[in-house]
């Protein structure tokens, strides 16, 4: 969940709906602000923390949904402790996209063996769905439930600013440039 301004969301809902979220971010500011002031129940540092060591300790008994919009090495650690039946959504994979040739998924061996549901998952597939979303989310918002923040860049000379900062995972929310 780097892209902090989907993965927020997305485990805050999690969170409403009374599920144990964990967040992947790219600096210890971000692992602050998604346990402190979001309320996920832990983070992982991808750059920083020992990956495997990390889940051990805070996914005890394994992984039943896994959000996936970053990619790189930490998707085969979370693969691993996946639970028979878990759910994988693959929204984004970040750390592939400048690369020429995508790093190599999780093994399908784990896919058959535990029975686990892969979707991808884009919004042009869901715009139908928006008032229903609209629906479940503002109230959230409302109540101070689910937050949000933004990090704006000002004017179009901006916009490569911007890019950079998307990939690099360094912007503070949601990525927007102001005209």
């Amino acid at each position: 969940m780097r892209q902090v301004s989907v993965g927020s969301i997305v485990g805050q809902l999690a969170k409403a709906e009374g599920l144990n979220v964990i967040g992947v971010v790219g600096s210890d500011e971000k692992a602050e602000w998604i346990t402190k002031e979001l309320g996920f129940d832990g983070a992982i540092n991808y750059k920083t923390d020992d990956l495997a060591a990390k889940l051990d300790e805070l996914a005890p008994k394994g992984i039943d949904v896994f959000f996936e919009n970053t990619g790189g090495p930490i998707q085969h650690h979370i693969f691993e402790r996946m639970n028979a039946h878990g759910r994988v959504v693959v929204c984004g994979l970040i750390a592939d996209y400048p690369k020429a040739e995508p790093a190599p998924g999780p093994s399908w061996l784990n896919v058959i063996k535990k029975r686990v549901r892969i979707e991808g998952f884009t919004m042009p597939d869901h715009f139908g769905e928006i008032p229903q979303l609209l629906q479940t989310l503002t109230p959230y918002v409302m109540s101070g439930q689910v937050k949000y923040r933004a990090h704006t860049l000002e004017g179009l000379e901006s916009a490569i600013t911007g890019l950079n900062l998307f990939f690099t995972g360094d912007n503070k929310g949601k990525l927007v440039v102001k005209l």
